[in-house]
């Protein structure tokens, strides 16, 4: 695993804590084909959820989550 793909993996990992800590969502949005290359392997997967669902003005977002090989990857990496 190159630096750069462990970079994304460092970023959906910082998104997956920092939801945890904050209560917001666990999505990392990027736009890469770096990416897309992780969700075939499998270390990342495309996620899509709704804000404000039965709302007036529901927001949805897209974006990466880590995986189970994703996470265990970028913490045995450390």
């Amino acid at each position: 695993m190159n630096k750069e793909s462990l970079k994304i993996l460092g970023k959906a990992f910082d998104a997956e804590i920092s939801a945890a800590i904050n209560g917001g969502i666990p999505i990392m949005q990027k736009k890469s084909k770096l990416a897309e290359k992780l969700v075939d392997d499998g270390y990342l997967s495309v996620e899509t959820q709704v804000i404000g669902a039965g709302t007036r003005f529901p927001v949805t977002v897209s974006g990466y989550v880590l995986t189970e090989l994703g996470r265990m990857t970028f913490c045995m990496s450390c």
